[in-house]
């Protein structure tokens, strides 16, 4: 989990909306390997976390674009 976070950007997360888009597709990329390997679906959850807070904070910044 830890390589997750440092793709994410650090234990603060990332703070650009350029940082996060690239840690998405960090984690899409990640994910599509996971799902190629055998046995590859351990970390699948916390990734989908990862995916899905990354996305959150996209929409923030979406938002606050308005």
């Amino acid at each position: 989990m830890a390589a997750v976070v440092a793709l994410a950007g650090g234990c603060g997360g990332p703070s650009s909306e350029e940082e996060i888009r690239k840690a998405l597709n960090n984690v899409d990329a990640m994910i599509a390997k996971q799902q190629k390997a055998p046995g590859g679906y351990q970390n699948q959850e916390e990734l989908g976390k990862l995916k899905s807070e990354l996305e959150r904070q996209l929409a923030e910044i979406a938002a606050a674009k308005n």
